[in-house]
């Protein structure tokens, strides 16, 4: 649950003191299957989550999104583990899995008097709901065996998501008082099925040679599942639902301001389309290690990939190791990478009607594969590919371990989704006007980034009393910097376009300069404390009022500590504070009354979160 007390300076509200109570109840079971070392292993898990609301101050301020704060959630997972051995040479096992999240989220507020709201219905304004239900399955089947002193593993693993979305507490202000208050918005799913093998052996050769090969067929689909009508819809006074040639003089207008009522389901609008598109892929790896000598180890690795939608790649791995004494060990990397675009990327689509400006547009997010990104000159999507490398040392006694670790990761061709292009676009205007489309944007391979980094990572542990004492000091240094931005032909000149400065800024503060991590942990006998210190570092991003819209998070540090006891060796009590001293991120008091923050509330949910201080208690029995 989390403790609520405000920072000193009542900017912040909450609904109670207590706020965002949480319970979690998960079991384990492990049990013998047969007489010759089967077992089973089952884990089940149930979450309840209650809201954490943290809204500005409506006696200082307005936030757009004055139900800000962490969601409501409910969610049951069970996995399982299980091994039957079939004869001498042949193992079967099986991972099962199956997860339901069901998820409630506030989105903006709409007031009373907003053009999507219906004064009769919400007299006072409301905040719309997302109801989201995630649905996972998992069932990975396999078998173990050896030929001619080479391990097989032969499998087939089946994957599923289901995302689909109910919105709540909301209205198509265009259909006014007739207007449903909940929608089914729709949603996406994604099934993976994957059938392979891999072989390993061990060779003498020199101090010792394995070799690890395989291959893979994976089969994946994707669809937009559509909402109802009313969920995207945009209706005119009539009824009928709005097109670029409907007479403006139909359209339903918002008396009290005079423009134009928004249609679909405030809050979340429903997809209008309804996809489903699929691929598949061959692939092939060789993963050799020879330790040269008892000091020297090579491993020289490389994988081949061949996708029917956008081709082949082929990327190879080098490492090394060389231990200059039992303490320490120098070691490096240098390999290449690639990730395919994925379906997502290539096949989504949404298109929906609004009103800007005092003017009635049709907004079109185009999928790749379209007749409007061909006619723009947008190009298939392809692999991002990568150069990667590292190279660090470790260093071991009884009781202090460091490792440090230097990379280098170059990614070229990075995929990200364009900014609007309007009709006024010198270059591919027109297209916009003969498509009636009066804004678009497109998924594309559009940048190359390059990121430097340490890694550093230190522990001792020391006898104190009767007891040990384990001390860990973690931290990284990143710098990651926007090296190109790539247009289409057609588009050249409209970087500004393709990656916004708003967007630039996103990117880069998805890695954050420093991170550093301190843990220390105490054990006596039955009784443990463990401490745990984190600091974060500036965050930098820009709001929608333009490149020199910053909001500038400072670093913070937060502070957590628990205590554990044994009583017996079935049963334990943990009791704890995450976020001890009830750290929040940086107010953005400049922006909140224009909605500036990508959130809509008073800031950001940067890295160190925005709930506050949370108390824990956590019971542990075995049977």
């Amino acid at each position: 649950m989390n403790l609520f007390k405000s920072p000193g300076d009542n900017d912040v509200v909450s609904d109670k003191k207590i706020d965002g109570i949480t319970f979690d109840f998960s079991g384990n079971l492990g049990t013998k299957i047969g007489s010759k070392g089967g077992f089973g292993n089952f884990t089940v898990e149930f979450v309840n989550k209650d809201f954490a609301i943290r809204n500005a101050n409506p006696a200082i301020y307005q936030a757009p999104r004055q139900r800000f704060g962490d969601a409501k959630s409910q969610n049951f997972y069970f996995f399982g583990n299980i091994e039957v051995p079939l004869s001498d040479n042949l193992k079967f096992y099986s991972h099962p899995g199956f997860s339901q999240r069901n998820t409630n989220a506030y989105a903006w507020t709409r007031s009373a008097d907003a053009d999507g709201n219906i004064p009769e219905v919400y007299p006072n304004g409301f905040n719309p709901i997302q109801d989201t239900s995630i649905t996972d399955f998992t069932f990975d089947n396999g078998l173990k065996f050896k030929v001619a002193d080479w391990d097989i593993d032969f499998y087939n693993a089946f994957g599923s998501n289901r995302f689909t979305y109910q919105i709540n507490n909301t209205i198509n202000a265009t259909l006014g008082v007739n207007s449903p208050t909940s929608f089914n918005a729709g949603g996406h799913s994604l099934l993976q099925n994957t059938t392979g093998f891999n072989a390993s052996k061990q060779f003498d050769v020199l101090e010792g040679l394995n070799i690890a090969f395989g291959s893979e067929f994976r089969y994946e689909k994707f669809q937009i599942i559509k909402g109802e009508e009313a969920s995207y819809a945009m209706y005119d006074v009539n009824g009928n639902i709005v097109t670029a040639n409907t007479d403006p003089s139909l359209l339903v207008i918002n008396p009290l301001s005079g423009d134009v009522r928004p249609g679909g389901s405030q809050g979340f609008p429903g997809y209008s389309q309804e996809v489903g598109k699929s691929r598949n892929n061959f692939a092939a790896y060789i993963d050799t290690e020879l330790d040269i000598t008892k000091k020297w180890m090579v491993s020289i690795a490389g994988r081949f990939e061949n996708y029917n939608d956008f081709g082949s790649t082929l990327n190879g791995k080098f490492a090394t190791r060389y231990s200059f004494t039992p303490q320490f060990a120098f070691r490096g990397s240098v390999s290449t990478g690639f990730r395919a675009p994925s379906l997502a990327q290539k096949y989504y689509s949404l298109q929906f009607t609004n009103f800007q400006g005092g003017n009635l547009v049709t907004i079109q997010l185009a999928s790749n594969d379209s007749e409007l990104a061909k006619a723009v000159g947008i190009p298939q999507l392809k692999q991002e590919t990568s150069l990667n490398g590292s190279a660090g040392f470790t260093f071991n006694t009884r009781k202090f371990t460091a490792t440090v670790d230097g990379y280098y990761i170059k990614v070229k061709d990075r995929i990200v989704l364009t900014g609007n292009f309007t009709q006024e676009d010198d270059a591919i205007g027109q297209i916009l006007i003969d498509n009636h489309i009066d804004q678009a944007q497109f998924f594309t391979n559009a940048i190359d980034t390059r990121t430097k980094g340490v890694d550093v990572i230190l522990s001792y542990n020391e006898n104190i009393g009767k007891g040990k004492l384990t001390a860990t000091l973690a931290g990284n240094y990143n710098d990651m910097e926007i090296t190109a931005v790539h247009t289409s032909d057609k588009l050249k000149g409209k970087e500004e376009i393709y990656l916004s400065p708003r967007e630039r800024g996103f990117i880069l503060a998805s890695a954050p300069k420093t991170k550093i991590n301190l843990n220390l942990n105490y054990k006596i006998n039955k009784f443990n404390a463990n401490l745990q210190l984190v600091r974060f570092d500036k965050v930098t991003l820009l709001g929608y009022g333009g490149a020199d819209d910053f909001q500038i998070y400072n670093p913070k540090v937060t502070t957590d500590i628990s205590f554990g006891y044994e009583f017996t060796k079935n049963l334990s009590l943990t009791i704890g504070s995450k976020n001890l001293f009830n750290r929040y991120p940086t107010l953005q008091r400049a922006h909140v009354s224009d909605g500036n923050t990508e959130s809509g509330g008073i800031f950001d949910p940067v890295q160190m979160g925005f709930s506050g201080r949370q108390a824990f208690a956590r019971f542990n029995f075995k049977f």
